[in-house]
């Protein structure tokens, strides 16, 4: 099974980002118990699991905001958004955590560091 995560990000109060991640349940015990390393997934996973990414594979399209994620991001239905596929490769053989973000950009740009 998975550990399925479910965020929404804001900026100021104004949500921004819908994150959806996948982690694959592989050995981590006590993962759903246990309070993120400084807020952090991926702080967590280095810290009390010795998992660390190694690469990052990523999709971006353009889509439309159904009724649900309008919602949640403030947003009117059809507005555009920026939606991110990401794969994060893991040091853990056959282990890898998929993402998928649903950016409002209207306001805001979106960046990252690998």
């Amino acid at each position: 099974g998975c550990i399925y995560l479910k965020r929404l990000r804001c900026v100021e109060a104004e949500p921004v980002m819908l994150e959806t991640t996948f982690v694959p349940n592989m050995n981590l015990p006590r993962f759903c118990t246990r309070p993120f390393v400084k807020g952090s997934l991926f702080e967590t996973l280095g810290v009390n699991y010795s998992i660390e990414i190694n690469k990052v594979e990523q999709d971006l399209r353009a889509v439309l905001a159904d009724r649900e994620v309008a919602a949640l991001l403030k947003i009117k239905t059809g507005s555009p958004l920026l939606q991110i596929f990401l794969r994060f490769y893991t040091n853990r053989e056959h282990m890898s955590i998929y993402s998928s973000l649903l950016c409002n950009t209207t306001r805001y740009s979106i960046g990252n560091k690998l």
